[in-house]
């Protein structure tokens, strides 16, 4: 019996003996046919599979158009579609049928290409997380320098043209001071405000070079600077060549959510290590955001479509703008990273080190992937030791590794704790302040309905409000409602602020105006819900509460007024 996976002999002799392509039949036997076709693609590993995709790796090749570079595109995986399928499979595959006159050969059919594409899985197609063109590090602190697909990581690592010095078996913490040093040369011209921010530009190019090694989600990092020009852009051309082989691909930050996540779930898809978007402006931050930057799989819906994808997610987050700050809950993520020239014009400058600088990076890049490479894997052989610092929640596989390297190789620690860290760039905790603030100013710890706190901002009408509040303490009440009113504006109603208050119910925010001086129990307030009446009359009202909760513990809970406790708020 003749079956795919043997043919006949007549057949064998249609081919050179050079000629190492499967044999498959067209035959009725579909099954037997995407199964044959399946093993040949998985045999050649040119083919991989992603997200319910067949994806392959391509680079697009640098070219100059008259006289313009134009710069070689990142590499990335890109889904194999049904025309690209059918090519593939002539390379790998020979496909005969029987005729009167014998076995001849044929192109492969195009519902075969279908077939393959729809099915539920590939076996022995092997699942790509990441890409790399530059030798990385693994989980177990080895370094997959070989070029090719890595089994134990995911991670497909193409160099092109790039030769990498070897990385030593057992490099000592002198070693990795020594390399750590090498990596800080190239940034000597870039005015970083404090030690710790010229870690956080280390540590940005130790995240690209160890992202498959690190198991969870890598923090965000944020280059700001206070005025134009100061070199925000060409930081993070510098540390992506390092880390990736080549500038930061230019992107803006959608505005819109929806058009965020058509973005991310197009990035993941792609499986790049890096993601920058560059002059951010006004405030960075948005739900979708906020969640894609803790998640290492992005689940989501393909567009046009009613198909739900999860895809890895293991990518190194830039942003840069100046002056930017942080919402929806984005600050405490970020990792920071600032400049400043101390000069209303910062591009006058001259006297640089390195000019120009790209050039010198780009050069010398093999030399500093080896240095990076180098301080993570002394930091490994030497045990991987603790910094002693409270570890960055949400990113502690991160900290552990990427933190703890630059700390124990001599550099400072690029999360700073002091009163100038990204916390005090958290728009909603400051509009949160202002509105515990305005609050207790206005009602003190009385009691107060929304609706009845709405009204009091309210310009005097037919019927005196409950509550009659001075007039600079009213416009401070009605400011506070602005800022965190869904529109910004001042159409705000007790139904529309209901979420807000329901949110932040019990968040214990400090209102100290110099966190340098020792906090009393009156610094930290927290909005409470209350209920004045009694009966079967159930009204929520808001006070401010005082103080901090003894030890440590929680917060007394509010009593429970049934499923109508915000009803009439």
């Amino acid at each position: 019996m003749t079956t795919a996976a043997h043919p006949p002999d007549n057949v064998l002799a249609l081919v050179p003996s050079e000629d190492t392509r499967r044999r498959i039949e067209i035959s009725p036997s579909e099954s037997s046919m995407v199964d044959a076709s399946v093993l040949a693609l998985a045999k050649e590993g040119r083919v991989f599979q992603r997200a319910g995709f067949l994806v392959e790796p391509r680079v697009d090749p640098a070219g100059r158009l008259k006289g313009i570079l134009r710069p070689t595109d990142e590499l990335r995986m890109v889904a194999v579609r049904s025309p690209r399928l059918r090519t593939l499979l002539t390379e790998h595959c020979f496909y005969y049928k029987k005729d009167k006159n014998g076995p001849c050969n044929v192109s492969p059919p195009e519902w075969l290409a279908h077939a393959v594409l729809s099915q539920p899985e590939w076996l022995g197609i092997p699942v790509v997380e990441s890409v790399a063109e530059n030798p990385t590090l693994r989980p177990d602190g080895t370094i997959h320098g070989e070029p090719g697909y890595d089994r134990e990581t995911g991670n497909y690592f193409a160099p092109g043209d790039e030769v990498y010095p070897e990385i030593p078996e057992a490099p000592t913490e002198a070693d990795a001071h020594a390399a750590y040093l090498t990596l800080v040369e190239p940034l000597s011209d870039f005015p970083f405000v404090s030690d710790a921010d010229r870690s956080a530009a280390i540590a940005i190019v130790l995240s690209l070079l160890a992202r498959p090694a690190i198991s969870g989600a890598v923090p965000p990092f944020v280059i700001r600077t206070p005025t134009p020009r100061t070199g925000k852009d060409l930081l993070t051309d510098v540390v992506t060549i390092v880390g990736t082989g080549r500038p930061s691909p230019g992107r803006t930050l959608p505005a819109d959510d929806q058009e965020l996540r058509k973005l991310l779930l197009a990035i993941s898809l792609s499986g790049c290590r890096v993601v920058s978007f560059g002059n951010c402006e006004g405030a960075i931050g948005s739900p979708t955001l906020s969640h894609a930057v803790t998640r290492e799989v992005l689940s989501d819906r393909l567009l046009g479509s009613n198909t739900d994808l999860a895809a890895p997610l293991r990518i190194v987050w830039l942003f840069n703008g100046n002056n930017p700050r942080f919402k929806n809950d984005f600050a405490p993520r970020v990792v920071t990273c600032d400049l400043d020239a101390g000069v209303p014009d910062p591009q006058s400058r001259s006297g640089w080190r390195y000019d120009p600088l790209l050039a010198h990076v780009r050069k010398e890049r093999p030399n500093l992937v080896a240095a990076g490479l180098t301080v993570l894997r002394a930091f490994h052989v030497a045990g991987r030791p603790r910094h002693g610092r409270p570890r960055k929640g949400s990113f502690e596989a991160w900290d552990d590794l990427v933190r703890g390297a630059v700390v124990w190789a001599g550099g400072a620690d690029p999360i700073r704790t002091d009163a100038g860290s990204s916390g005090d760039d958290d728009i909603d905790l400051e509009h949160l302040r202002a509105l515990l603030s305005a609050w207790r100013a206005a009602f003190g710890s009385a009691p107060v309905t929304l609706a009845d706190a709405v009204d009091a901002t309210r310009p005097p009408g037919g019927n005196l409000p409950s509550v009659v509040l001075p007039e600079n303490v009213k416009r401070e009440l009605a400011q506070a409602f602005i800022a965190v009113h869904p529109r910004h504006d001042d159409r705000y109603t007790a139904a529309s602020l209901r979420y807000y208050f329901r949110h932040h119910h019990g968040r214990p925010v400090d209102v100290r105006g110099d966190t340098s001086q020792s906090m009393t129990p009156s610094d930290t307030l927290r909005l409470e819900i209350a209920n004045p009446r009694t009966g079967t009359s159930k009204v929520a009202s808001w006070h401010v509460l005082d103080g901090v909760a003894p030890n440590g513990e929680n917060p007394p809970q509010a009593q429970d007024h049934g499923t109508s406790l915000f009803d009439s708020i």
